[in-house]
């Protein structure tokens, strides 16, 4: 995926929105990979160009872009998924809520 140094590439490449509604073989969408790493820019900048229906899309393994940022530690990029809107109770495929992992 994209890292910091990639800014430039990245806001080239949303302009595409079907590239953002593809997944990989995990079922991981841009968002996902956004969710899990450090950047802010990165994850604003894919927030924004997604469709909001991609943001509860789950991985195969079940999790939500949010509740992939709460098991990463990153507290900025679940500030910034709720402060946009991303739906906070959306169940994992186990049942957990993004306040039952985060505890």
């Amino acid at each position: 995926m994209f890292h910091s140094g990639h800014i430039l590439e990245l806001q080239e490449y949303v302009k595409y929105k079907h590239a953002l509604d593809e997944a990989d073989e995990k079922g991981w969408f841009p968002l996902h990979e956004a969710v899990v790493q450090p950047f802010q820019q990165i994850l604003e900048i894919v927030l924004d160009a997604s469709y909001k229906t991609l943001w509860e899309f789950k991985t195969c393994d079940g999790e939500t872009p949010l509740t992939l940022a709460i098991k990463a530690g990153l507290v900025e990029n679940v500030r910034t998924l709720l402060e946009k809107g991303v739906w906070p109770n959306t169940k994992n495929d186990k049942g957990e809520t993004p306040l039952l992992i985060g505890k």
